[in-house]
């Protein structure tokens, strides 16, 4: 690789995977198929986040919600496939759904400032078992 030879041999694969970084394409709703299909996507990279830590969303009871840190410019096919979400929040056996989206919301807040977090948006992804993620449009178009 030429771009070996001008940094330091040392530096180049740090330089190579900041630069595949970069150069990953982003996904809109309209690259990924369809919103649903981005959504139920988004459901599964929660899901593999929450069992990162330990838990097991399906296996929780009551009144439940899952909120998570999307890094909504960065979403990458890689990302949806492989990552999990930085911050997150999530209830359980709640009185009702406003008191667990509240108890996650708040939970997942408290994570991505704790963790200094930038470049992801606090966003309910389940709600009871159902995904219900609002893909926004961020094409700016």
């Amino acid at each position: 690789m030429e771009l070996c030879k001008i940094i330091r041999p040392g530096r180049c694969r740090l330089v190579a995977v900041a630069l595949l970084l970069i150069a990953a394409p982003t996904l809109s709703a309209e690259e990924s198929g369809n919103t649903s299909a981005l959504q139920a996507h988004l459901g599964e990279v929660f899901q593999r986040s929450m069992a990162h830590w330990g838990y097991d969303y399906r296996g929780l009871p009551g009144h439940k919600a899952g909120v998570a840190c999307v890094p909504w410019a960065g979403l990458t096919e890689a990302f949806l496939e492989n990552e999990i979400f930085g911050a997150l929040g999530f209830s359980y056996s709640m009185a009702d759904d406003a008191g667990a989206l509240n108890v996650a919301t708040q939970g997942c807040q408290t994570m991505k400032s704790r963790k200094k977090m930038s470049g992801c948006e606090c966003a309910t992804v389940l709600l009871g078992e159902e995904v219900v993620v609002t893909v926004p449009d961020v094409t700016g178009e």
